[in-house]
């Protein structure tokens, strides 16, 4: 039995090892291209972000809009009573609330201008929070919380 070593050093060719770069390039900005679209809102909307301010009111509490970086329909923001421990206790919408007397929470478009703008005020009723509860508004378009009071 008799080993041949052969001397064969040609290996691919060039223009398939172009054609396999290229491919590989292809393939790379493909992926790419959809890891960095993931990153994108599809809904193109930018929350808001606000300062509110809470005052008592005899037993209740006004948790009003000081500063909001710019307005949005109302009816597209939540509110939420939170617990020291950040679990939600109660939560609404502030669109079906607006001027209505509510079992926890009013919400007052004091311009009427159908918007969520500085001026504008949640009333908190007496026995719907306890020590330490916290109020959040979220822009529901994007998911984020906007702003928080504590009560």
């Amino acid at each position: 039995m008799k080993y041949a070593i052969r001397k064969d050093e040609e290996g691919v060719s060039p223009v398939i090892a172009v054609i396999l770069m290229v491919a590989i390039t292809v393939v790379l900005a493909a992926v790419l291209y959809v890891w960095a679209a993931s990153f994108l809102d599809g809904t193109g909307e930018n929350a808001p972000f606000g300062t509110f301010q809470t005052k008592v009111v005899g037993d209740d509490r006004a948790v009003r809009v000081i500063k909001l970086s710019s307005s949005a329909d109302a009816c597209s923001f939540s509110w939420y009573l939170k617990d020291q421990m950040g679990n939600t206790a109660v939560f609404g919408d502030t669109c079906a609330d607006e001027g209505e007397e509510s079992e926890c929470v009013t919400f007052y478009d004091n311009d009427s201008d159908g918007d969520l703008t500085a001026g504008d005020q949640y009333m908190v009723a007496d026995g719907c929070f306890g020590d330490d509860y916290s109020f959040d508004v979220k822009h529901d378009p994007s998911g984020d919380i906007i702003g928080s009071a504590n009560l």
